[in-house]
């Protein structure tokens, strides 16, 4: 029962225009917002890769000395992917590595067990860029620049 010298009934929901303006402010942003973030999947994907990658680079290190012995890290560019103990991982589509070793082995990063490694500049690109990923060979360390 309505409280006394009310008569206004209690509103449930929605009215349609409610609804078609929300639809239509909907309809608009989905129209608008995938041409801008076009370029931002590509520079995610980069970014995610370079993470990836600068990662699995340092757990090989830590490998190779936690379990004094040496761990091979092998690049394929054509196929784009890399390995680490025969688990490989493959890069996001449209992105490009390009791995220069100082191993005699082209497209192979070893880390010894004392943390050194042969050394390796890594590239990664696509349309939005490129990152860079350094492995230095006297210390092991993996850095990684914008």
């Amino acid at each position: 029962m309505s409280p006394a010298g009310s008569n206004k009934r209690a509103q449930n929901g929605f009215t349609l225009i409610e609804l078609m303006v929300t639809l239509a402010l909907a309809g608009l942003l989905l129209a608008l917002v995938p041409p801008l973030l076009g370029k931002g999947g590509d520079r995610a994907r980069l970014d995610h890769d370079s993470r990836l990658l600068t990662d699995a680079l340092r757990l090989a290190r830590s490998r190779a000395i936690a379990g004094d012995r040496e761990v091979m890290v092998r690049f394929e560019s054509q196929a784009n992917l890399f390995g680490i103990d025969g688990v490989e991982q493959k890069l996001s589509r449209g992105v490009a590595a390009t791995v220069e070793t100082a191993d005699d082995d082209p497209g192979i990063l070893r880390f010894y067990p004392d943390g050194s490694a042969s050394g390796a500049l890594i590239q990664l690109s696509n349309e939005s860029g490129n990152r860079s990923l350094s492995v230095d060979w006297l210390t092991g360390a993996v850095e990684r620049t914008p």
